[in-house]
């Protein structure tokens, strides 16, 4: 974690609020198997429209070369264009979670907050992926391939099951984690 993720997330918290977690999505640019065909078809549009273009400068035909540019340039945004915007927008992003909510920062310089209490988180779901990150997805936004996505997932269950407003929940979840509700026998 970055100083500056650490800012980010502190700007955003209220007077007594604690950060419990912290974390940011990662800046490589992810590849998943998802993206093997749109990268196939965008290779197919971008080769047929280059060939295109090369039998158009052959030929002279000013039309035709100005024709085959803007599909050329379709074909470059569809093969490697789509990778570029989402490391933009993942960059000045940073997680963060407290005791009552969990919050989601972008920008550096102009902050966005948006912020999600746990009563307000439905449908909370975990996804794992094979490089041993995960995604955390509820209400309209999610956490993305971050580290220790189980784990994470896991205190948010057992926060949102303290929650009072969220007094239902608690016995939805119990069943599925049990050993963090169990309180230690004091001695």
């Amino acid at each position: 974690m970055t100083c500056d993720a650490e800012w980010q997330l502190r700007q955003a918290l209220v007077r007594g609020e604690k950060l419990l977690w912290s974390g940011r999505p990662p800046a490589k640019i992810p590849f998943q198997l998802e993206d093997l065909f749109d990268l196939i078809v965008g290779l197919v549009w971008l080769s047929l429209t280059l060939i295109w273009e090369s039998v158009a400068i052959l030929s002279g035909v000013v039309l035709m070369i100005l024709w085959g540019i803007p599909f050329v340039l379709i074909g470059i945004h569809l093969t490697f264009g789509r990778f570029f915007p989402d490391r933009g927008a993942r960059a000045p992003t940073a997680y963060g979670l407290t005791a009552h909510r969990v919050i989601i920062v972008r920008g550096v310089s102009r902050l966005a907050v948006r912020s999600y209490p746990f009563s307000n988180l439905c449908d909370l779901q975990l996804t794992e992926h094979c490089d041993g990150t995960g995604t955390i997805e509820f209400a309209s936004a999610k956490l993305e391939r971050i580290a220790d996505a189980r784990d994470l997932y896991e205190r948010i269950v057992a926060l949102q099951a303290r929650d009072p407003e969220r007094a239902t929940a608690a016995t939805d979840v119990d069943t599925e984690f049990p050993h963090l509700y169990t309180e230690e026998p004091s001695e």
